[in-house]
């Protein structure tokens, strides 16, 4: 039966214990079966002289898989320990994993900015990266020292000379209630907010830092790109990831575009998304929109696990699959085990028309919390952070959201308009997950109509009455709901 409990200190504790505890599985190594032919690639002791086909002979850069000839069955393998700033295409048949004893494998979108001289001042407190980065290769997020700060993008308004108001935002070091629009006609006007920036027309970075010279105050500074960093333009099959980590990526970790059996296991994917979508209006916006996911596949996908990996500080979502085709579908999609921490959704699955299909998918045995706080708290399209977000006419057969547990969120719990229920049985079924959340916000999205479906969804209150409604109609039956 559904419970309807007091959060105390005790509780709290125990759910700490066990975000810390499955964290901590996903920082091990998957034992991944290796075969076929095996390429080697090492950021400190390679060297593209070397034929790749050991670890005493390793490839310095991930450039050299472009032409090795990889094919259905091949292992590409990094060694720990190494650091890339490098993109890889991907090859389907392929696994990409790690070898090698230390830390797992680190890739980055993004260009180093802590150099001694790598800024320049401007004024009192504004300061120049120097070097010169195409506006078209955005920088969707700046992170300082590791994720102890970050930088807080300012965006210009498209129909007049003013920046774009934010709210509720955070850098990691302050919170700002509001960050107020202001006139905008040059990079020199940006708002004197700590660690806000802006990328300009004239393809320079203009931070303000009120605490003196940004390289003078943080030991690392990453500035993350508009690129995906695990991709490949077109159908992907049989590709399996594991023991790799991917930091500051202003598009995606990894991202297919229709995929079969994609597997993901105990990787971490940190600080990825915040770049301008160009070539993507939204008339009812004066603003471009932002996005980037840890991970993603567009179009249909036949099979898709990810388990034991970890998401921390993602502008929009963790995991997700979705389409705009009308009849796409969506099957055997397992998300096992993974952590989220500051993400504003941990999973988001949508499909694009009443005759794309989502079937067969077990969103099970994870972890979230904080969602919608940290880097996303920038988003100017605020509103429906949530865990569990799936939006749209699609039609949906067998699927479960169950022994999940989601502590706090700056909005609400869920959004959907496809819950299962005894009077509508095409829709998610949720049962035994766990949810601690304050008294009175808002607890989930949901149809207008529910239990039945509705276009239209509307906010509803987390107090006993709403769960008393919908355990009443087979949602979460066994749940458990802990309130602050």
């Amino acid at each position: 039966m559904a419970e309807w409990l007091k959060a105390d200190g005790a509780v709290l504790s125990e759910l700490d214990a066990l975000y810390e505890a499955k964290k901590k599985k996903t920082e091990e190594f998957f034992d991944e079966k290796i075969g076929g032919n095996v390429f080697y690639v090492s950021s400190h002791s390679g060297n593209d002289c070397n034929d790749g086909r050991s670890a005493d002979s390793a490839w310095q850069h991930c450039s050299k898989l472009v032409d090795a000839g990889l094919s259905c069955g091949d292992t590409v393998l990094f060694e720990c320990d190494s650091i890339f700033r490098e993109r890889v295409k991907l090859t389907s048949g392929v696994t990409y994993s790690s070898y090698g004893n230390g830390k797992k494998p680190l890739f980055y979108g993004s260009i180093d900015a802590s150099g001694k001289d790598a800024w320049e001042k401007l004024d009192e407190d504004l300061y120049r990266f120097k070097q010169n980065i195409d506006m078209h290769n955005d920088i969707g997020n700046v992170v300082f020292d590791g994720g102890k700060a970050w930088g807080i993008k300012i965006q210009k308004c498209d129909d007049a000379d003013m920046s774009l108001a934010l709210e509720k935002v955070t850098n990691g070091l302050e919170f700002f209630e509001k960050i107020e629009s202001v006139p905008f006609e040059r990079a020199e006007q940006l708002p004197r907010v700590d660690l806000a920036y802006f990328h300009s027309n004239d393809g320079y970075i203009y931070l303000c830092s009120k605490k003196g010279a940004p390289q003078e105050r943080f030991s690392a500074i990453e500035l993350s790109q508009s690129i995906t960093v695990f991709y490949l333009y077109g159908y992907t099959e049989n590709v399996t990831f594991s023991n790799l980590r991917v930091m500051c990526a202003a598009c995606f970790g990894i991202r297919t575009s229709g995929c079969k059996n994609i597997t993901v296991r105990n990787c971490a994917f940190e600080f990825i998304g915040g770049a301008i979508q160009f070539g993507y209006e939204c008339p009812w916006r004066n603003y471009r929109t932002r996005y980037g996911n840890g991970i993603e596949n567009w179009g249909s996908c036949d099979g898709m696990t990810v388990e034991s990996c970890y998401f921390n500080q993602i502008y929009d979502a963790g995991v997700t699959t979705q389409t705009n085709d009308a009849d796409a579908r969506m099957e055997r999609l397992y998300y096992r085990d993974n952590v989220f921490n500051c993400n504003q959704y941990s999973f988001e699955l949508w499909g694009g028309g009443e005759k794309s299909v989502f079937k067969d998918i077990r969103i099970t045995g994870n972890i979230g919390k904080n969602t919608g706080d940290g880097m996303s708290t920038q988003r100017p399209d605020k509103g429906h952070e949530s865990f569990f977000n799936s939006k749209g006419r699609h039609v949906i057969e067998d699927c479960e959201v169950t022994d999940n547990v989601s502590v706090r969120s700056v909005n609400c719990m869920m959004r959907s308009n496809r819950f299962c229920s005894e009077k509508y049985t095409s829709g998610y079924f949720l049962d035994r997950n766990v949810y601690v959340h304050e008294l009175g916000k808002c607890f989930a999205l949901i149809s207008k109509e529910y239990p039945e479906f509705s276009g239209d969804i509307v906010p509803i209150d987390y107090n006993e009455d709403t769960v008393k409604m919908m355990v009443n109609d087979l949602f979460e039956k066994n749940g458990t709901f802990y309130y602050l």
